[in-house]
This record gives structure tokens, C-alpha cells and sequence, in this order.
């Protein structure tokens, strides 16, 4: 917190040095001081919106993609080849203290998704 203070006091101290060197006026420089942080508050509202949606989109397309590359598991096409774990699946098996919840889940659905496919392989 300390840093963040005297962050902000270093920069309104800018804000006033510089508005001073180009008007000359002691009552501009400190009106553009106290304005311009206001302006970048506002500012800032809104870009985290737009950075939010952008995100989400982001990751929207990325789902989209994953779902259109997965591997088709289908008992009608004959033999199904049964593929070992991906690095991902392996790491987010391997996280997380040892019988959390989430890694649990994880270890639970990988087993049941491998047994299935040896169903529909046989």
C-alpha cells in the first residue's frame, strides 16, 4: 500500500511539474492535476469492461476450436483408439495437494472417460 501511495503522490507531483512548465499558471497546473487522475479513473472503468469481453471471447473461440479438434469417440465406427493422457491431463492430475477435491474430480473423470473407452474399443 505504501507503494501504491507514493506512486500516486509521485505522479500527481508530474502531472502538476508538467502542466506548470506549459501554462506557466499555478491555478491551471493544479486544475489539470486534480482533473487528468478523474479523467484516467473513468478511463480505466471502461477499458476493464472492454478488456473483459475481449477476454471472454478470447476464450470463447478457444473452447470452440478444442471442441472442433477432439477425437470423435463413437462405438458404430469400429475399433476406437484409446490414447494416453495428454500433457495437460497429466498436470492438472499431478496439482493440488494430494486428495483434494479438484484433484479428485480430475482423477475421477480421466478414469471414467479411459474405462469407457476400453468399452466401446472391445
Amino acid at each position: 500500500m505504501a507503494k501504491t501511495l507514493s506512486f500516486g503522490v509521485l505522479h500527481l507531483g508530474i502531472a502538476f511539474g508538467v502542466s506548470y512548465a506549459l501554462s506557466g499558471s499555478v491555478a491551471v497546473a493544479g486544475a489539470v492535476t486534480l482533473v487528468e487522475p478523474l479523467c484516467n479513473m473513468v478511463a480505466h472503468y471502461f477499458f476493464d469492461g472492454w478488456w473483459a469481453r475481449r477476454e471472454a471471447a478470447k476464450g470463447a473461440a478457444r473452447a470452440a476450436v478444442a471442441a472442433s479438434q477432439a477425437p470423435r469417440w463413437s462405438a458404430g465406427e469400429g475399433a476406437v483408439p484409446v490414447r494416453a493422457p495428454s500433457a495437460a491431463s497429466a498436470a492438472a492430475m499431478a496439482s493440488g495437494p494430494v486428495g483434494s477435491r479438484p484433484q479428485l474430480q480430475i482423477q475421477e473423470q480421466v478414469a471414467h472417460g479411459w474405462a469407457l473407452r476400453a468399452r466401446l474399443a472391445a
